[in-house]
C-alpha cells in the first residue's frame, strides 16, 4: 500500500500542473490498483478530496480561521478553502481597516461628483444592484442594495443605516411588525430590541436567525410537517422566508393529488360544473368546467418530465383540445408551490371572477426601472426582464396594470431592426383592468410613433386571445421548449448552456444532456409559444 502511495507521490510530481483530470478513476484504477481499492473504501464519494490529502499527508481537514469550523474541500489545484462561510470571510476582512479602506476607496471612484443631486438622488454603478445615496440624511453618502431600498420605501422603513443605529430603545415602537424587521440584521435586532431579541433566540433550534424571525412570528417550534408524507419536515427557503410545501422527497415533491385538488375546490367554488378526469377519446384533462368550455391540466415536474412524456406531449395535448373547441391552461407544480398568489390570479382572470376596474377611471404614467422589476416578480409568472419602455395605469394612486417594451432581441430584416418587442404585460393579483392592455398599447405606439411590433404568447397560460384584442397578427409558433429540474423546481435552460457548465476537461467532452443529467437534474418540456406581430 505505501509502495503506491510513494509511486503515486512521484506520478503527481512529475505533472506541471495538477487538475482532475490527471486523478479520475480510471487512471488511479489503472495505474495504482492497491489505492484505488483504499480509496473506495475510505470516500468513494469524493475521489479528488481523498487523493489531495493523500498527496499532501493531510490527517485532518482544516479549520476556518475566522471560527475553528471544518471548511470544503475545493479543487485539486487549491485545495481546501480557508473559511468556512461567507459571514466569516465578511467578520474576517472587517477587522482589517486597510481592506475596509480599500473598498471604500474603490467604490467612491467608481462615481463623478458632479452626478451627485439632493434627497433620493441615486446613482446606479458598475454591477447594475447597488444605489449611492447622496444628501438623504446628516450622514456621508452611503450604498444600499437597489432591490432593499425601493422595498423600505415600499414600507416606509428608514433607509440609513446610521440613522438606525443611532436611535434609542425608547424612540422605537414596542409593538414592532415581522416587516419592520426583515431589513435589520442580527446585531442591530439585539442592540435596538434586545427583549424581541432574546424571544427569538428561545428558539432552541440549530437554523438561521431568518428561519427563528419566521418560526416566531407564526408561533411554530418546529418546522412544519410535509403533507404528503406525514413524516419529514418542510426547509425553509431565506430566499422567499417561508417554509416549502413538502420536504425534499422526491416522491413528495411529484405528488400533486393535493395540489390538484386545492385547484378544483377554487374552481368548483366558482362553476358548480366543474369536473375532473375528463376523458375525451383516451385525452384526459384534469379539470374541466363544461359551461366555459376551458380545462386545467396540472403539472407535476418528476411525472412529466422527460423520462414519462415526450417532447411534444403538452403541446400535442392543447392542441387536440383546441380542436375540440377547448381552451386549455397549464398549471406547472413548483409555479403552484411558489408562485400560489399569481397562479390563483390567473385563474381567477381566466374564469371571470376577478376584481375589475375600467381602465377609464386609471391613470397613465411611465413607470420606472425599479418599480416595474418589483411589480412583475410579484405578480407576473415569469417576473421581471431586461426592457426599456415601462407604461403603468394608477388607480388611487397604486399601479395595477403595467406593460413593457424592448428592442427587437432577435433580427430577421431590415423592418424588424427599427421595431419593438411587447415584453410583459400583467395586472396586480386579484385585479382584471377592463380596456388596460388596449390603453397601454395605444399610448405606447403613439408616443414611439412605432410601426412594427411583435410578441410571444406563452401557450401554457395563453391562447392568444389578447393579442387579437389589440390586432396583432399570428405569424407562427415555436416548438416546445424546455427547463431543468431538480429538487422540484424548474430552471431555465439558458442558465445551463455547455460553455457555461462544462468545468473539466472529461465534462467538455459531452453532451448538456449528459453533463445535466449525472448532476441529478431532469428535463421538462412545455407547450411553446405563438408569435405575434403588429403593423402599422
Amino acid at each position: 500500500m505505501q509502495n503506491d502511495i510513494n509511486k503515486f507521490k512521484e506520478y503527481a510530481n512529475n505533472i506541471e500542473c495538477l487538475s482532475g483530470k490527471h486523478f479520475n478513476r480510471n487512471v488511479i484504477e489503472k495505474q495504482f490498483p492497491k489505492l484505488y481499492t483504499k480509496m473506495k473504501e475510505e470516500n468513494p464519494d469524493n475521489t479528488m478530496e481523498w487523493l489531495y490529502r493523500v498527496l499532501y499527508d493531510i490527517k485532518e481537514i482544516p479549520k476556518c480561521i475566522e471560527c475553528d469550523n471544518k471548511v470544503n474541500y475545493r479543487n485539486f489545484k487549491v485545495g481546501y478553502r480557508k473559511f468556512c462561510s461567507p459571514k466569516c470571510v465578511n467578520s474576517f476582512n472587517s477587522k482589517d481597516t486597510s481592506f475596509s479602506e480599500k473598498i471604500s476607496k474603490t467604490m467612491k471612484n467608481k462615481f463623478n461628483e458632479t452626478y451627485y443631486r439632493t434627497k433620493y438622488t441615486y446613482v446606479k454603478d458598475k454591477r447594475d444592484s447597488d444605489f449611492l445615496i447622496s444628501g438623504y440624511c446628516k450622514h456621508d453618502d452611503f450604498y444600499i442594495d437597489a432591490n432593499m431600498f425601493f422595498r423600505r420605501m415600499e414600507n416606509k422603513i428608514e433607509i440609513c443605516q446610521k440613522c438606525i443605529e443611532e436611535r434609542t430603545l425608547n424612540e422605537l415602537d414596542y409593538e414592532i411588525e415581522e416587516k419592520d424587521i426583515n431589513f435589520l440584521s442580527e446585531n442591530l435586532l439585539k442592540q435596538h430590541y434586545p427583549e424581541l431579541w432574546s424571544k427569538i433566540m428561545q428558539i432552541d433550534l440549530d437554523v438561521s436567525f431568518t428561519e427563528k424571525k419566521f418560526m416566531f412570528f407564526r408561533n411554530l417550534e418546529n418546522a412544519p410537517i410535509c403533507p404528503v408524507c406525514k413524516e419529514n419536515k418542510c426547509y425553509f427557503l431565506p430566499s422567499i422566508r417561508s417554509f416549502s410545501k413538502t420536504c425534499n422527497n422526491v416522491n413528495c415533491i411529484s405528488s400533486s393529488s393535493n395540489s390538484e385538488r386545492q385547484i378544483f375546490d377554487l374552481v368548483n367554488s366558482y362553476f358548480p360544473d366543474a369536473v375532473s378526469r375528463y376523458v375525451i377519446d383516451k385525452n384526459e384533462i384534469d379539470i374541466f368546467i363544461p359551461s366555459l368550455s376551458f380545462g386545467i391540466e396540472f403539472n407535476g415536474l418528476y411525472w412529466h418530465s422527460e423520462q414519462y412524456r415526450d417532447s411534444k406531449y403538452h403541446i400535442d395535448k392543447t392542441q387536440f383540445f383546441k380542436d375540440k373547441g377547448i381552451r386549455l391552461m397549464n398549471i406547472w407544480e413548483d409555479d403552484w408551490m411558489y408562485k400560489n398568489d399569481i397562479c390563483v390570479s390567473m385563474i381567477k382572470n381566466k374564469l371571470g371572477v376577478s376584481t375589475k376596474i375600467g381602465a377609464r377611471k386609471c391613470q397613465l404614467k411611465e413607470v420606472a426601472k425599479e418599480r416595474a422589476d418589483i411589480f412583475l416578480n410579484d405578480n407576473h409568472l415569469q417576473g421581471k426582464c431586461n426592457d426599456s419602455i415601462r407604461y403603468g395605469l394608477f388607480y388611487d394612486d397604486e399601479l395595477v396594470s403595467l406593460m413593457t417594451f424592448g428592442k427587437r432581441r432577435m433580427i430577421m430584416n431590415s423592418t424588424e431592426a427599427e421595431g419593438w418587442e411587447l415584453l410583459r404585460f400583467c395586472n396586480v393579483i386579484g385585479v382584471s383592468v377592463t380596456g388596460g392592455a388596449s390603453k397601454l398599447f395605444k399610448f405606447f405606439v403613439e408616443q414611439m410613433k412605432s410601426t412594427y411590433v411583435m410578441s410571444y404568447a406563452n401557450r401554457d397560460i395563453s391562447d392568444g386571445n389578447l393579442y387579437e384584442k389589440l390586432k396583432f397578427e399570428k405569424v407562427g409558433k415555436t416548438t416546445p421548449g424546455y427547463w431543468w429540474c431538480t429538487k422540484g423546481r424548474k430552471y431555465h435552460r439558458s442558465n445551463f448552456m455547455k460553455h457555461k457548465i462544462a468545468i473539466t476537461d472529461e465534462e467538455k467532452t459531452l453532451t448538456e444532456n449528459e453533463i445535466m443529467k449525472e448532476r441529478g437534474y431532469y428535463k421538462v418540456w412545455n407547450t411553446g409559444s405563438l408569435k405575434y406581430i403588429w403593423k402599422n
